[in-house]
């Protein structure tokens, strides 16, 4: 490691140490705040972003535990519990949304994978403010988990599904890819119901693998093999490495989620270095000249309102769902701010050449807009809804 690495390091670290006070104090979303403080690094200090090989290795590896920690947060039994008529109209919810998108792409000559940026929906701030206004446990903050994590599921497959495209077109390969992809899911799905067979059959044993005096430490180890067991096969099939990431978790999470102990140190340490060293990394490789560029601008401000508008008009389809009417108007809203997937499309777009330097940075922009405007106005709905 360079001195000059070294140092960058350094102030990387005190970011993520002061980036919780100053968005507290400011009340905005971390993750903006560490992505904003990226930039300004990179704007006032003269350096190469792309020499730092272990930051770059450790902002990659934390955007791996940022996907996996998405697929602990996901509840698949409230999932399975959803009745059928709601669970049908929360994905009919989101078709309507790329529908409404992709006509408006054709009809405006818009390039398509901007215009998918606008679809993505995630939870990874969601939690958090649904915590914060105590209504994790009520009937609309229940249900707006849910529909979020069907986005979020269905963001990862339009993710996947436009790299494959804009990787092999209609080909051979892509037929080929995607049945690499379709092995990957059976796998998940035996490995899944493999060891909920083997937690019923032999939960003591289970117990003991999980558990030792310290539970914390032996959580961080247990989810890192399971990440990377994942992860491993991903790359092995050639499948997106941020899906077997998700997919681990999302395992974890259905095979041990009563056991919070195991769970705990990784989140921690996930949360307090890793994630805060991904979101300030994006920030400092962040194209700064975008912000002169009135075509970024308009790109990042369009699309942030464009963002919400179309799952506004969609949203009209949960009149048809038991859903209080007074509560329909917070599902737009808490889909409206996807921080996580949209960085995570612009970095996978920007590396694959799907997106050009300019698109990915007006997606980082959309990205901290809508995590500024977005969450205040759903915490005023939610007391509405109420």
């Amino acid at each position: 490691m360079s001195a000059h690495e070294a140092l960058l390091l350094f102030l990387m670290a005190a970011i993520a140490f002061i980036s919780p006070y100053l968005g507290k104090k400011l009340r905005l979303p971390i993750p903006v705040i560490e992505i904003l403080l990226g930039i300004l690094i990179g704007t006032f200090i003269n350096i190469d972003k792309h020499a730092f090989t272990i930051i770059k290795f450790i902002s990659e590896f934390g955007f791996l535990v940022l996907m996996y920690l998405a697929g602990l947060e996901l509840d698949i039994e409230d999932l399975k519990k959803t009745p059928k008529k709601d669970f049908l109209i929360y994905v009919l919810y989101y078709l309507i949304v790329i529908g409404v998108l992709f006509a408006t792409a054709i009809l405006f000559n818009l390039p398509i994978p901007l215009v998918l940026l606008v679809s993505m929906s995630a939870i990874g701030l969601l939690y958090p403010i649904l915590s914060a206004s105590n209504a994790l446990n009520t009937n609309i903050g229940r249900t707006l988990l849910i529909i979020g994590s069907v986005g979020e599921i269905i963001s990862l497959i339009i993710i996947t599904a436009t790299t494959i495209y804009y990787s092999y077109g209609f080909s051979i390969k892509s037929v080929y890819h995607i049945s690499e992809i379709l092995f990957f899911c059976i796998f998940a799905y035996l490995a899944l119901k493999s060891l909920k067979l083997f937690s019923w059959w032999y939960p003591s044993t289970l117990l003991k693998i999980v558990s030792s005096d310290n539970s914390a430490e032996t959580g961080m180890r247990t989810n890192f093999l399971n990440m990377l067991v994942f992860v491993a096969l991903a790359a092995y099939l050639n499948i997106e490495i941020i899906i077997g990431s998700f997919i681990g978790g999302m395992l974890y999470a259905t095979i041990l989620k009563d056991n919070e102990d195991i769970r705990e140190g990784f989140e921690m340490f996930g949360n307090g270095f890793l994630i805060p060293i991904f979101f300030i990394y994006v920030g400092l490789a962040f194209d700064i000249n975008s912000l002169t560029n009135i075509t970024t601008i308009i790109y990042a401000v369009s699309l942030s309102i464009g963002i919400f508008v179309v799952r506004l008009l969609a949203s009209l389809v949960f009149v048809f769902a038991d859903i209080n009417l007074k509560s329909i108007i917070a599902i737009p809203l808490s889909t409206s701010f996807p921080l996580t997937l949209l960085v995570a499309f612009a970095e996978i777009g920007k590396a694959t050449n799907i997106l050009s330097v300019e698109m990915a940075s007006a997606a980082i922009l959309t990205s901290i807009l809508t995590a500024i405007i977005y969450p205040p106005i759903l915490k005023v709905a939610m007391r509405f809804a109420r």
